[in-house]
């Protein structure tokens, strides 16, 4: 599914990181992700977008 939409469970298992990082990222703001029904529930696919706009920024250095 293109809109395939992560449980913090789910997320935590993409990532490979405990739930709770999940979490504290998520109440944080540092990680794209929507409280819904009070339940935290991240897209897939904005995450893979958030992802590879850290690597990529990573890789230039802090002088770029």
């Amino acid at each position: 599914l293109m809109n395939e939409i992560l449980t913090p469970k789910e997320a935590a298992l993409y990532f490979n990181v405990h739930v709770r990082t999940i979490y504290h990222l998520a109440k944080n703001g540092r990680i794209p992700g929507r409280k819904l029904g009070g339940r935290w529930r991240f897209n897939k696919a904005t995450l893979d977008e958030w992802l590879s706009g850290r690597m990529g920024r990573e890789k230039k250095g802090p002088t770029e």
